[in-house]
């Protein structure tokens, strides 16, 4: 969070797991779904 830039901040976890965002709008998902599906990232 304290690198100021214009990337989104993604956060892969093992599994599969429903994706979400957090408060301050990091993605968190699995990364199955992240190789799987590219259209997760424009959620």
């Amino acid at each position: 969070m304290n690198i100021d830039d214009a990337f989104r901040k993604i956060i892969l976890v093992g599994g599969s797991v429903k994706p979400w965002h957090t408060e301050e709008g990091v993605l968190i998902a699995g990364i199955l779904d992240f190789l799987l599906t590219p259209k997760i990232i424009y959620q």
